[in-house]
């Protein structure tokens, strides 16, 4: 009969290569899994589980308090964190999830998450290619066997894969990377600086023999600006921005950061310290990040997209060699790496409904494209969130991007 037994509070030698094995048996031959440990953060406190068979082990979970999480976000929730379980045996899921759920119950906690990824509480519901980079990846059945035991849907969510078309590609020419248009596009310096700069724009954009369409997207662009006395910028990777940009998050919207951790937290809390500079440094290099913004005449951000690559693509890859030679693989696999991901988005309350998607949709995507990108990722958005869902439904009518969907559910055990 299947039982289950503790590894305790943290994984070592032979308990952390058991705990791996385990996954990497249940996702045996699957194409799309790529094996992920984020490891504990802070303030948790966690005990791993392995549901035996015998002496065979079958699956496994991992009792999660997040103290960070509780005292953030005042809920006072537990997590079960890494459920894996072998195909063949899961009509024995049961008896691993029943005792999560009483280890949590006893710390005196109100309800129960379940989560695959250390950024997302979910489960994907079904996907013909692997999703992003640290977002949940199992089974379909997975969902099944956890609602028989009581678990309700919370939330409901969906990430959109956007394909570049070859409007935006192969039909044109590089616009945005030219060094001249750049210049006068993005290092303005103030929103009227931004405007006389306009003619010399359209000019010089005209000398790569686009099509007047061009011409008319970018003036739209530029009146949408003018109209909101604002100019374009690419904010720099470094800590003062990278406050700056997590502040005007904070203020407009409650972000991604309730379900997860928001990647620029450790940049905008706390003192700035020689070893924050580095890491955010490798994060640029080794991502890609790029964010562009909107600044008004007080220099204040009005609205921003930041993009980034998803490494997805290149560790589905890595799979195909093992070994130490991945080391000197993963740089070339990351720079010719074309699927990107949004890192963030969003517009300033007083503009909002001013036309900005219209408006400045083929600026921001040809300036993607020209940066490499040729499949792009929204992150998760609620599913009944309608006018998110609107902006991307206009994006892909306006440029006949294929979007191809990916569905997340939020479940949640309440004692």
């Amino acid at each position: 009969m299947a039982h289950v037994e503790s590894l305790g509070n943290s994984l070592k030698g032979k308990d952390k290569l058991a705990w791996r094995k385990i996954e990497e048996s249940a996702f045996e031959g699957d194409d799309n899994y790529i094996p992920f440990s984020p490891g504990a953060r802070k303030e948790e406190e966690r005990e791993f589980f392995i549901l035996m068979d015998g002496g065979e082990k079958i699956g496994r979970a991992c009792a999660t308090v997040d103290r960070e999480w509780i005292e953030k976000r005042k809920e006072n929730i537990g997590f079960i964190d890494d459920f894996t379980i072998l195909p063949n045996h899961k009509k024995d899921a049961s008896i691993l999830i029943k005792h999560c759920l009483a280890v949590i119950k006893d710390k005196g906690l109100d309800e129960v998450f379940v989560r695959r990824s250390p950024l997302f509480p979910g489960l994907l519901i079904d996907s013909k290619e692997p999703p992003t980079f640290l977002m949940p990846y199992n089974p379909s059945f997975y969902i099944d066997l956890f609602r028989k035991e009581g678990f309700k849907s919370e939330k409901e969510w969906v990430e959109v894969r956007l394909k570049f078309p070859s409007m935006l590609t192969e039909d044109l020419p590089p616009i945005f990377s030219d060094r001249k248009i750049r210049k006068r596009l993005f290092f303005s310096k103030d929103p009227k600086d931004f405007q006389e700069h306009r003619d010399k724009v359209l000019n010089l954009i005209s000398k790569k023999q686009v099509p007047e369409s061009v011409l008319e997207d970018t003036s739209k662009a530029y009146k949408f600006f003018r109209k909101n006395d604002a100019r374009f910028v690419i904010i720099k990777v470094n800590i003062k921005e990278m406050k700056e940009l997590s502040a005007f998050e904070r203020n407009i919207f409650m972000s991604m950061e309730h379900f997860g951790y928001n990647p620029r937290e450790f940049m905008g809390e706390g003192k700035i310290t020689f070893l924050k500079r580095v890491q955010l440094r490798f994060l640029n290099y080794f991502l890609r990040i790029k964010t562009l913004a909107f600044r008004d005449g007080d220099e204040s951000i009005i609205g921003y997209v930041t993009y980034l690559a998803d490494l997805a693509a290149p560790m589905k890859k890595m799979r195909e060699k093992k070994g130490l030679s991945n080391l000197f693989r993963i740089r070339r696999l990351i720079r010719k790496n074309d699927s990107f991901m949004i890192g963030g988005m969003g517009i300033d309350e007083n503009i909002r409904g001013m036309g900005a998607v219209r408006s400045l949709a083929f600026l921001i995507l040809k300036i993607m494209a020209d940066d490499g990108v040729r499949t792009l990722t929204t992150g998760p958005m609620l599913a009944d969130n309608i006018p998110v869902i609107k902006t991307v439904e206009i994006l892909g009518e306006t440029f006949g991007m294929r979007a191809e969907p990916i569905r997340y559910v939020t479940l949640s055990y309440k004692f």
